[in-house]
């Protein structure tokens, strides 16, 4: 992006969030910028249901309100160092209000998703690189006279199938938007001792993801 428009985004962002420093603040730009970090599963443990099984997903609002609880307490203990892709975020986050912390995060793993479904299916069928970079470049809209970097999305391709490999290993069934990122959310939620701190703002990070992947 111009620095123009960087400067813009800015401005809007610290009239929004008013009392927040410029490193407060900067991570929302970052991500309207264009900016995602990606997923790390290796912590994928989810509770079981009344029946005995993994909860793998929520099929009702019960279900939701179980999960975020459940997830609140879990991650108030989970000490766990975060991956290399998710260092920077863990830093970010870490100089921020909590409560704009997890509306970032959330922001971040939903946008992340959207970028990356395309690529996922590819990867999927067992496609090559060239060929999905092919078919996208096929596709690509003629009066946009900026092309993307194919050695960019070489590497975001390779990126996503390690991660996609990650998830197949250490949690292949389960669904919960928040498991790739649990690190950088327990890092929010060990700020506070209390319990249903920790549930309100697990809650404030999966509307923000619902707000954002419906979008």
């Amino acid at each position: 992006m111009e620095n123009t428009e960087n400067n813009l985004i800015m401005d809007v962002l610290a009239q929004a969030l008013p009392g927040r420093s410029q490193d407060q603040v900067l991570p929302f730009g970052l991500v309207y910028a264009g900016m995602r970090w990606g997923r790390d599963s290796r912590h994928g443990q989810v509770p079981l249901n009344e029946q005995g099984h993994p909860m793998n997903g929520c099929r009702s609002s019960e279900d939701y309100h179980f999960y975020v609880r459940w997830l609140a307490d879990h991650l108030s203990t989970l000490e766990a160092q975060p991956s290399k892709e998710q260092t920077g975020l863990c830093i970010y986050l870490d100089r921020m209000l909590p409560e704009d912390a997890v509306l970032m995060l959330g922001m971040n793993v939903a946008l992340y998703q959207s970028d990356t479904e395309g690529m996922e299916t590819w990867i999927e069928e067992g496609e090559p690189f060239e060929a999905f970079f092919a078919n996208w470049m096929e596709n690509w809209p003629e009066e946009d006279e900026e092309r993307p970097d194919e050695a960019v999305i070489r590497e975001e391709y390779a990126q996503v199938a390690r991660e996609m490999e990650e998830k197949q290993r250490c949690c292949p069934d389960v669904r919960h938007a928040d498991v790739g990122y649990r690190v950088p959310l327990s890092r929010i939620l060990r700020r506070f001792v209390e319990l249903e701190e920790r549930v309100r703002l697990v809650d404030a990070f999966y509307q923000s993801y619902n707000d954002y992947i419906s979008k």
